[in-house]
């Protein structure tokens, strides 16, 4: 894996939370918007707000604003991170959202918090990084043969 790929991955992984708010925020945005009522002479017009509100949820969020980060399709990218925290055992997830989730980057307080050698901790975060991305490249979400930034 590339070192782009792996600082890229890990910039989806620190900013995880702030995903989840943009969502959030995107979803509640997208269902206030009550549209246009179709409006009409004939029963045929009447508009039907719960098949809306399941149309609009049943769509998927384009893309999102994290910071200075556009993410595309974000509700991707957290089912990708989500099924790869939940491949690992309890410990691991412990440690990996205490690195990850909750920005605590680093390794030498993990390290005592969960009482590794400090190369321990770091291998366990290299193989989730690598994992994320190889969920993320099979769902085409990152390239795997890009090589640097698009400018």
């Amino acid at each position: 894996m590339e070192r782009f790929h792996f600082r890229l991955i890990e910039k989806y992984l620190y900013n995880q939370r702030g995903i989840e708010m943009a969502v959030r925020d995107a979803r509640a945005e997208q269902l206030s918007n009550q549209g246009l009522k179709n409006g009409g002479g004939g029963h045929a017009f009447v508009s039907n707000p719960t098949e809306q509100k399941a149309l609009k949820l049943a769509t998927p969020i384009k893309s999102v604003i994290v910071g200075e980060m556009v993410v595309r399709t974000p509700e991707k990218w957290l089912d990708v991170i989500e099924s790869v925290y939940a491949a690992q055992n309890e410990e691991r997830r412990r440690l990996l959202r205490q690195r990850y989730y909750k920005q605590n980057p680093n390794t030498i307080m993990l390290s005592i918090d969960f009482s590794m050698s400090r190369k321990t901790v770091y291998n366990i975060c290299q193989s989730f990084v690598e994992a994320v991305f190889a969920r993320a490249s099979y769902e085409h979400l990152v390239n795997p043969y890009e090589t640097k930034t698009k400018k």
